[in-house]
């Protein structure tokens, strides 16, 4: 089994947006750090570009109607998990070692769904700390 190495921003063409609209959805799951994501996404297309961002943020299912609404057109650009783009969308087997995951995934995208996979945001979620609820709830 490979390890998540982090997300993958997912974006159809230039940002989605056509020569007349100057417009780009960005989407996200119902998770903070994908509100999150999503917002910076948002922030760093309108701070440097003229195109004006739609935000849908908050998407119940995550990626199952994420993705459907990408290759429709409803969504341009959304944070996404490798392994969940890897193993949920293309239904391929866990990969034994993720050095190449990134270049697979941008083939097989590329090729399946038109869609382009660009690069990690320079940080890896792979491991996470929880506690029980009564001792976070005192802290």
């Amino acid at each position: 089994m490979y390890k998540k190495i982090g997300f993958f921003l997912l974006i159809i063409t230039l940002l989605g947006c056509s020569k007349d609209e100057k417009k780009v959805v960005v989407g996200s799951k119902p998770h903070t750090e994908q509100y999150i994501l999503g917002e910076i996404i948002s922030q760093t297309i309108e701070n440097n570009t003229d195109i004006k961002v739609e935000k849908k943020f908050g998407i119940g299912g995550g990626t199952s109607n994420i993705h459907p609404a990408m290759e429709k057109g409803d969504i341009d650009i959304y944070p996404e998990y490798d392994s969940t783009g890897w193993s949920f969308v293309l239904k391929n087997p866990p990969l034994q070692d993720g050095k190449d995951l990134l270049s697979e995934l941008r083939k097989q995208y590329s090729y399946k769904y038109k869609i382009k996979w660009l690069n990690y945001y320079g940080f890896n979620n792979t491991y996470d700390l929880s506690m029980k609820k009564d001792l976070a709830e005192n802290l």
